[in-house]
């Protein structure tokens, strides 16, 4: 009897303190890019360039999984970020981000680099759910009376 209230009491101080010890990193899911507003969720005027960042890298970590990652001429929404994350370390006002096959070819300037990359990470998301909730739409006859 003393070791099971030992182990339950052990337990309990186990997972009241579990919550007590959560990290700060953002936590988002498929509904957070559905009802996110991308005009202030990556404004970087009114945000700071770290958070835009820091949101387009949670949102992509989701889209590469789900297999929607942006890209947009020749440059891949992931080197994007990667690339503004370089120019925010090193202070660059301008930053080349890689294209696919490995090529610094376009010069952009890093906020506008940074607001893109949010925007093309909620919006591949978007995308997908729309996809799959609307698809029936685009079929002639299913829905439509001419």
């Amino acid at each position: 009897m003393k070791k099971l209230l030992t182990m339950s009491l052990t337990a309990g101080i186990a997972l009241a303190l579990s919550g007590c010890t959560a990290t700060n990193a953002p936590s988002v899911s498929m509904s957070d890019a559905v009802k996110a507003n991308e005009k202030a969720v990556c404004d970087v005027k009114a945000n700071g360039i770290e958070t835009v960042i820091a949101t387009a890298k949670a949102y992509n970590a989701i889209a590469k999984k789900e297999g929607v990652e942006f890209r947009r001429l020749g440059i891949n929404n992931s080197s994007a970020i990667t690339a503004v994350e370089e120019g925010i370390k090193s202070g660059a006002k301008t930053v080349k981000p890689l294209d696919v096959k490995k090529k610094a070819k376009q010069e952009f300037d890093i906020n506008f680099a940074a607001e893109r990359a949010c925007k093309f990470a909620i919006g591949a998301l978007k995308q997908k759910h729309e996809s799959a909730t609307q698809y029936r739409d685009a079929i002639p006859g299913d829905g439509y009376k001419y």
